[in-house]
């Protein structure tokens, strides 16, 4: 998308004044980590009832927030119905069916795998 981010994924906002040639520390680098992740962990707790997924599924919301924002996550309406029922091959199909998946083709697979992983959907007998 052309978004200009450093360090693990933390997308620099235009308020926020980075070097392009600079080396910044590994202390500072997870320390923008640690806010960013404290904000999605914030935001999934306001938006999402915690006990309505498995770990698995709050790992792939996790990192969708963590990726997309709050606001971008909510936008995958159809993904975040079929994750409540529980329909987890549904909600893969929203992820593949997305301009997301165009974009990070590779980190959305992963995340399909995780979300699809065998531990994670219980059989009917």
């Amino acid at each position: 998308m052309g978004k200009p981010t450093i360090g693990f994924g933390h997308l620099i906002k235009k308020k926020e004044k980075f070097l392009n040639q600079k080396k910044y520390s590994k202390k500072h680098l997870n320390k923008l980590f640690e806010n960013d992740f404290s904000s999605t962990l914030s935001d999934f707790n306001k938006n999402y009832k915690v006990k309505t997924f498995s770990k698995n599924s709050q790992e792939v919301l996790l990192e969708m927030i963590y990726q997309l924002g709050i606001k971008g996550c909510l936008k995958f309406k159809k993904f975040n119905k079929s994750l409540e029922k529980k329909l987890l091959y549904m909600a893969a199909l929203e992820m593949l069916n997305s301009h997301w998946y165009v974009q990070t083709p590779k980190r959305v697979e992963k995340l399909i795998d995780l979300l699809l992983e065998y531990k994670n959907v219980k059989r009917r007998r």
